[in-house]
């Protein structure tokens, strides 16, 4: 989510994603021949424990509460796993694919567990 949407402090989190999606496609074309595939899933929605609570020695207050006022929002780690299963079993010359969970939840190719979809800053957000 960080490589598409402006978060003020985090540029370097958000080049090493962008960075890791054209690694991914380079990877995919390079070991092609060799029928190795390489494909990446972006997290673009949020993701948590069903039963988290903030850590105070661990998160900062702040922070505890800006998640908790977006509570809605986020998927249970069960969907990322779901997502993941569904890339594995795509065919075995799948290489190169880029794909994006909030994609997955909207094409319902996995199933969404949260009582809302993220909204994502407009404009920023690219398809591939």
């Amino acid at each position: 989510m960080l490589s598409i949407n402006l978060m003020p402090d985090l540029f370097a989190d958000g080049v090493n994603k962008i960075a890791m999606e054209r690694m991914t496609l380079d990877v995919a074309e390079e070991l092609k021949v060799s029928q190795v595939r390489c494909n990446a899933l972006r997290i673009d929605n949020g993701v948590l424990p069903k039963d988290w609570t903030p850590d105070p020695d661990k998160l900062d207050p702040e922070a505890a509460r800006q998640i908790a006022a977006q509570r809605d929002y986020f998927e249970p780690y069960e969907t990322g796993a779901a997502a993941m299963i569904w890339m594995l079993r795509q065919g075995e010359r799948d290489t190169g694919t880029l794909e994006s969970l909030r994609d997955m939840i909207v094409r319902k190719s996995v199933p969404a567990k949260a009582k809302k979809l993220a909204p994502l800053i407009e404009g920023l957000r690219y398809s591939w």
